[in-house]
């Protein structure tokens, strides 16, 4: 009898731990003096030829704004049931404008279908090229993208 005993509290541990839902996390730090101000956009498209095109409207998909030395984080459900991976609420989002302080501004755009397919230097529309990533054994990931003074020093002036 205690043989089935063990047996059945080994499989309700391993059963218990494979329904548990676990999550990734996803941060953007404003570790400058600079509020700053987020909107994702989707501009681009297949077309029926498989070219890429331009929306020619605005379609913004997400937007937050982070006051200086503050962050903004979201939890993203991963495995069989999981949420779009990212910071943004869509997958769509292929194009974003980190605005300083309304006078800087730094613009990440992707010309892809989806901005998490850009993997050229690091880039807030994709997770692997974040700054800092810590994962867990068996469990989610914690993405960390860090805005500094000096991103706001090297942001382009708006005119």
């Amino acid at each position: 009898m205690r043989i089935y005993k063990l047996l059945f509290l080994i499989i309700f541990t391993i059963f218990n731990g494979c329904l548990k839902e676990k999550y990734d996390t996803y941060k953007i730090q404003n570790q400058s003096d600079h509020d700053i101000s987020i909107l994702a956009y989707d501009r681009y498209f297949y077309n029926n030829k498989g070219e890429i095109e331009q929306y020619n409207t605005i379609n913004i998909k997400d937007s937050f704004y982070i006051e200086s030395y503050n962050k903004y984080s979201v939890n993203k459900r991963i495995g069989e049931v999981s949420d779009d991976p990212g910071i943004f609420s869509e997958h769509y989002v292929d194009s974003v404008v980190i605005i300083f302080d309304n006078n800087k501004r730094i613009i990440f755009t992707c010309k892809k279908l989806y901005g998490s397919s850009c993997y050229d230097k690091p880039n807030i529309l994709n997770r692997d090229t974040y700054h800092d990533k810590i994962c867990e054994k068996y469990g989610g990931c914690d993405y960390t993208y860090t805005f500094t003074n000096e991103d706001y020093e090297n942001a382009e002036v708006i005119e």
